[in-house]
């Protein structure tokens, strides 16, 4: 095994996931600080979800087209980071005022490398020949460890810290990124943009009219939407519930951990699943998972419901990986991950989120039933998938 190559792919990994562990449970709290409403949260959270449909097929496009993807996942770190620290400059004098405008450019700028480093991942993998989980992997581990310090900073410092922590971790995702090693399709020289996003862009819109891959999106969209209630408002449904800052940052590392366990298992029987088969074993699973979120079972019922998140999150991921790895050419990797992004963690969970949030100002923790409900959608959908696609690449056919 390559274990140069694997190790720079799995830091590039780890760096968002980083961001992550600080930014997904915590961020809401620093929001709230901030004087937000949760039904404000759930509109600043569910807009920059939205602008992310319009910015992750561009950067995506751009990537490809240009045959840089390392570069341009940089460039975004770079500009993301410094709105987040104008955000924490500019939130506690203007509130949602200035909130609202500085979100919509940190958040998607800095979701929009998620997918670049993705994208590149899995295809190193196939290029330099390790298995693309143990890549994946570490950045499940890197969310864990944010977890917890960012459990231990609120301790320390307060909720006030949260954005500050963000802009730096984000700025350290340009130094993770820099020595990823370059995909055996890249020369290296960046290609003339013009010539090359007519023709990205138009293979783009030639994926976009292909009934299989619009029917897993709308598979994928459901599993990850379901996440929104937990995402948006876990750690604040957790802190009603009386648990610790650290016990709710120990509660999101153990789902995590239950993640790079998942990654981390030597199954051949789970690498040899078809990717249909890890999608709606996960959605059943989340089903079940969100079921028992809608009540107070305990901190310990809690815990257990936890490990849920590497059927959930996990299984869904690995057969979403896997269905892009066979359905998408290489030269479109990033712009299929950023589609998927788009429509995933953009269009359906900002649609959600709307929603969730009303639905949480008045329901509370029962809420999370409707996300019971959106898994076995994402399950009935996945299902019918299976009957439709044939496991081959969505261009055999189609004149590119």
């Amino acid at each position: 095994m390559p274990r140069r190559e694997l190790f720079l792919f799995s830091v590039a990994q780890a760096a968002p996931s980083f961001v992550g562990g600080f930014y997904v449970p915590f961020f809401p709290l620093w929001l709230s600080q901030q004087g937000i409403a949760a039904a404000e949260i759930s509109t600043l959270i569910a807009c920059a979800m939205f602008v992310r449909v319009l910015v992750n097929p561009v950067v995506g496009i751009v990537a490809d087209a240009l045959g840089d993807r390392r570069a341009v996942a940089m460039a975004c770190a770079a500009v993301s980071s410094l709105f987040f620290v104008l955000l924490g400059i500019a939130a506690p004098i203007w509130g949602f005022a200035a909130i609202l405008p500085l979100m919509i450019v940190a958040v998607p700028l800095n979701s929009a490398t998620g997918p670049i480093v993705e994208a590149v991942t899995a295809r190193g993998a196939i290029d330099y020949g390790f298995d693309y989980a143990r890549a994946r992997l570490w950045g499940s581990l890197a969310f864990v460890v944010a977890n917890y310090l960012a459990g231990l900073l609120i301790g320390a410092t307060g909720r006030g810290a949260i954005v500050w922590a963000v802009a730096v971790t984000v700025a350290a995702c340009v130094v993770a990124f820099w020595p990823m090693p370059p995909l055996k399709g890249e020369t290296g020289q960046r290609r003339a943009i013009g010539k090359a996003l007519q023709r990205t862009s138009a293979e783009s819109r030639v994926l976009l009219k292909q009934p299989v891959f619009l029917l897993f999106l709308a598979a994928v969209s459901a599993a990850q939407a379901s996440h929104v209630v937990f995402y948006t408002f876990g750690a604040i449904t957790f802190r009603g519930l009386g648990y610790s800052d650290s016990y709710i940052g120990a509660l999101w590392a153990v789902g995590t951990l239950a993640e790079v366990a998942l990654f981390a298992a030597p199954s051949v029987t789970l690498r040899q699943a078809r990717a249909t088969t890890l999608i709606a074993l996960g959605s059943a699973l989340a089903a079940v998972r969100w079921f028992g979120m809608a009540y107070d079972v305990g901190p310990v019922g809690a815990l257990l419901l936890q490990l849920g998140h590497a059927a959930s999150f996990g299984l869904v991921h690995l057969g979403t990986m896997k269905f892009l790895g066979i359905a998408i050419p290489p030269r479109l990797a990033a712009t299929g991950q950023s589609l998927f992004a788009v429509m995933a963690y953009g269009l359906a969970m900002g649609a959600v989120t709307l929603v969730a949030g009303q639905l949480y100002e008045t329901i509370g923790q029962r809420t999370y039933l409707a996300m019971a409900v959106l898994s076995l959608l994402a399950l009935g959908l996945t299902l019918l998938l299976a009957r439709t696609w044939n496991m081959r690449s969505l261009f055999a056919s189609a004149r590119l």
